[in-house]
């Protein structure tokens, strides 16, 4: 026979529970109302969404004039195109790139195989933003 065994929760593991239950709610309405209020903004009507005052919940009025202006401007589209080439060259280069070192420092007998572990390994010591900012 199965027997189930109960864990005992303290009157303390209970508050802080919902203690935490409760700040992570917290947490994710504050971070997500900004991108509703984008949502709602974009389907409210200009007009009354620039005299309204106060926290927004829902659009106000209906309007799409928003993404008619956004179809109808040639340069959207050409950004989105730049933002397209952009990530599919760069994962490209850095996949092949990343595959060549990784495939060359991989190799038993090649020359200068200590150097160039030390070049790769050194390089990670240095996040993206210090280098930057040290410059």
């Amino acid at each position: 026979m199965k027997t189930k065994s109960k864990i005992k929760v303290s009157a303390g593991e209970r508050v802080f529970d919902v203690f935490n239950v409760t700040l992570l709610f917290l947490l994710m309405v504050i971070m997500l109302y900004p991108m509703l209020y984008v949502v709602f903004a974009s389907f409210s009507n200009p007009g009354e969404l620039a005299s309204y005052d106060g926290l927004l919940f829902a659009p106000r009025g209906f309007s799409l004039a928003a993404y008619e202006a956004v179809k109808n401007n040639r340069m959207i589209l050409r950004g989105y195109l730049n933002t397209l080439i952009i990530v599919v060259a760069g994962t490209v280069i850095n996949l092949v790139m990343t595959s060549l070192g990784a495939f060359v420092l991989s190799r038993q007998g090649l020359p200068y195989k200590k150097s160039l572990n030390l070049f790769v390994a050194f390089t990670m010591f240095f996040g993206g933003g210090l280098i930057p900012s040290y410059l």
